[in-house]
């Protein structure tokens, strides 16, 4: 998801991987969407240009220092509706009543489903 959503900020902002602090980042969330927010973005906590504000959402801010342009971003999760045995696999995991091959048709799916979603334009 934060791969996703740093370049999709990149691109709104019509920017490049952050060098001297020109770009700020505000992340909503404590989850390792960050860790790829900072690597594309380059904007970290140590430089003082990655802040987070844990509301527990998955929304995101990015804005350009020198112009003030901003762009913020709100990241949906899986479409159940769109991948509905992923979603009957998972509830299946979750509850403990998953066989080995329910167990390996989920990964596969899921892997499926995962790079269809990186591959898609935003």
């Amino acid at each position: 998801m934060g791969y996703r959503v740093a370049g999709a900020a990149l691109r709104e902002l019509n920017s490049s991987r952050d060098v001297d602090e020109e770009l700020a980042a505000i992340v909503e969330n404590d989850s390792c969407a960050i860790d790829a927010i900072q690597y594309v973005t380059g904007c970290t906590m140590g430089k003082g240009n990655l802040f987070l504000s844990d509301y527990g959402k998955p929304v995101y801010t990015f804005c350009r220092r020198s112009d003030g342009k901003a762009v913020r971003l709100v990241a949906k999760g899986l479409d159940e509706k769109r991948y509905p045995e992923i979603t009957a696999l998972r509830e299946k995991l979750l509850s403990g009543e998953a066989t080995e091959e329910d167990r390996q048709k989920y990964d596969q799916k899921a892997q499926e489903a995962l790079k269809t979603f990186l591959n898609q334009q935003p």
